[in-house]
Order: structure tokens, then C-alpha cells, then sequence
């Protein structure tokens, strides 16, 4: 199920949230975090990955001073062509 994205500025970097998902099978959800520099989440633009993760957040330091974009792509773990984006594709977050 798609969810909703939001961020935090922490002491110690930016911490990206999202709502837990759910999977209407009830197979293990994993998300893929991404920031990047443009909405297009090419390679070359990407400045921040992880894949994988299973909680709902993730504290993320040392980021650049600038504007990025970042998404979360919420993975059915189960089942290798089941995914789906959050309800906003992408949001902006900027570092001071």
C-alpha cells in the first residue's frame, strides 16, 4: 500500500520517514530509500542509497548542503516484480 513521506532535522544529519506499509498477502515489505539531485533518481544523480531497509525511518548524515529530492520504493519481498511508490513520488528536503 502506497504511504506517506515526510523528514526531520536532527543534530546529527536528516532523519526521512514514511508510513509502514502493509501487503495485502501479508509477504515482508522492505523499502529502498533514494535522494537524489533531480526528480529523475538516475545513478549519477543519486547522492544518498540504501536498499533494503525494514523500519519506517532512517537517520541519514552528512549530506551536502543543498536541495534534493528523495523517495522511498516500498518492496514486496516475497515477490521480485511487486512494488509501489508512495503517494507523492517524490518530496524535496533541503540541507542547511
Amino acid at each position: 500500500m502506497p504511504v506517506f513521506l515526510a523528514t526531520e532535522p536532527r543534530p546529527t544529519g536528516i532523519e526521512f520517514r514514511w508510513d509502514a506499509s502493509f501487503d495485502l498477502q501479508h509477504d515482508p515489505i522492505a523499502y529502498d530509500l533514494q535522494v537524489a539531485t533531480s526528480p529523475n533518481f538516475l545513478q549519477a544523480e543519486l547522492v544518498f542509497q540504501a536498499l533494503g531497509v525494514t523500519d519506517d525511518e532512517l537517520l541519514v548524515p552528512g549530506l551536502p548542503s543543498g536541495t534534493y529530492y528523495w523517495r522511498v520504493v516500498i518492496e514486496d519481498t516475497a515477490h521480485a516484480d511487486a512494488w509501489q511508490l508512495p503517494y507523492d513520488p517524490w518530496q524535496l528536503v533541503t540541507i542547511p
